[in-house]
């Protein structure tokens, strides 16, 4: 018998868990480093920022849903656009705030407490539209593929979203044992990839990529009642999209 199979079953976290687990990260690193929580974003929205920038003639508006260390946000401000940056957390904001002011970009950035789907009613619409880190906090299949057809309906004509999905997470305790949170959508790589090109079939797509993560976090007090452990080790493929909206360019 392997050593994972000596456990019983996998670890089952509360989905309050996951909200505590990102707000006690926020407040810990919160202006004591300028260097975002997450590490950089990843070059594929680089790439795509700078050929839309070649592009454009005027300044375009941009959203960041759940903008979390404020990484996408400031990327997004560097590279000329004027950003609504959205987030439930006051521990994620002031993070992202004191990041932009860091970085010479804080007057380009609207910063809003607000949770989702409830705060498309009062958004607007935009010329790009980033989901970086906001499915790391909605739980649930549903909800995600809601949001994605809420991002559509904010973006417009020849606008273009970007999406991080993480896909086949596994995140294992040193003893071996597994962990998961209560209702999240746990997609398979190959299935999110399907969802994808599924909702934006009438779009143009951009990019798709793939690219296999494996990192080692600690683990705060609010889930080390749960996990008895300092820290986990976490892996995934985190898929990456990008696609442009039907109409003509702006």
């Amino acid at each position: 018998m392997d050593t994972v199979s000596q456990y019983v079953s996998d670890l089952m976290l509360p989905a309050h868990v996951l909200r505590g687990w990102f707000a006690h990260r926020f407040r810990a690193t919160a202006s004591q480093n300028p260097q975002p929580i997450y590490g950089p974003v990843p070059s594929s929205l680089t790439r795509v920022l700078r050929d839309l920038r070649a592009q454009q003639t005027v300044r375009m508006q941009a959203l960041d849903l759940a903008c979390g260390d404020g990484r996408y946000t400031v990327t997004l401000a560097a590279a000329g656009y004027d950003v609504v940056a959205v987030d439930d957390l006051p521990e994620a904001i002031e993070r992202a705030e004191w990041l932009a002011g860091e970085l010479g970009v804080l007057d380009a950035i609207e910063f809003r407490k607000a949770s989702l789907p409830e705060a498309f009613a009062s958004l607007g619409s935009f010329n790009f539209v980033i989901c970086g880190s906001c499915f790391l906090h909605l739980l649930g299949r549903p909800t995600t593929e809601n949001i994605i057809d809420l991002v559509q309906k904010s973006t417009r004509a020849g606008g273009v979203n970007y999406i991080c999905l993480s896909t086949d997470v596994i995140r294992r305790l040193p003893c071996g044992r597994r962990f998961f949170y209560d209702g999240e959508a746990s997609y398979a790589v190959a299935e999110a990839e399907t969802v994808l090109r599924q909702m934006y079939a009438h779009w143009d797509i951009l990019l798709l990529e793939k690219q296999p993560v494996q990192e080692e976090w600690d683990i705060p007090p609010v889930a080390y009642q749960y996990l008895q452990a300092k820290h986990y080790q976490r892996t995934e493929v985190e898929l990456t999209f990008a696609a442009r909206a039907p109409g003509l360019k702006e």
